[in-house]
């Protein structure tokens, strides 16, 4: 062979070595993107499948009660045979000072649920009912 055809073959050779190193990389850019979407895919999906009492504990941390009241509201009306939303609603009524809604609140999550801790939670909020009901004011 001569020399002439020894600088094409090597020619082409580089070509193809530069072709190969950008099809390299683009193998790699592409299976990143993959990866980013699928994990971004994933991450929204977890978001979306959140338990929405994510966000009345949330709220309730952040001493916002009526978000939390809207939120539970919801979730009462949404599952009415469900003792929890009740038992819920019950709680953050004490919280927010209204003993009568409390009172009742706890009552429907017990009459759903019979437990102890229901039946007690229902006797605290009557006894300081009455306690406060026989005040001076």
């Amino acid at each position: 062979m001569d020399n002439d055809t020894n600088q094409q073959i090597l020619q082409e050779l580089r070509k193809l070595r530069k072709t190969s190193q950008w099809m390299s990389v683009f193998t790699v850019l592409v299976l990143v993107g993959l990866f980013v979407w699928a994990f971004t895919l994933v991450r929204s999906r977890q978001a979306s499948q959140a338990s929405p009492w994510t966000d009345v504990s949330a709220a309730m941390h952040r001493y916002d009660y009526q978000t939390a009241l809207k939120l539970t509201q919801q979730l009462a009306a949404a599952h009415p045979d469900d003792y929890y939303p009740h038992y819920y609603l019950g709680y953050i009524y004490f919280e927010m000072g209204d003993l009568g809604r409390a009172e009742a609140e706890y009552s429907r999550a017990y009459e759903l649920w019979p437990s102890e801790d229901l039946q007690k939670r229902v006797e605290a909020v009557k006894k300081r009912r009455a306690s406060e009901s026989t005040k001076p004011k």
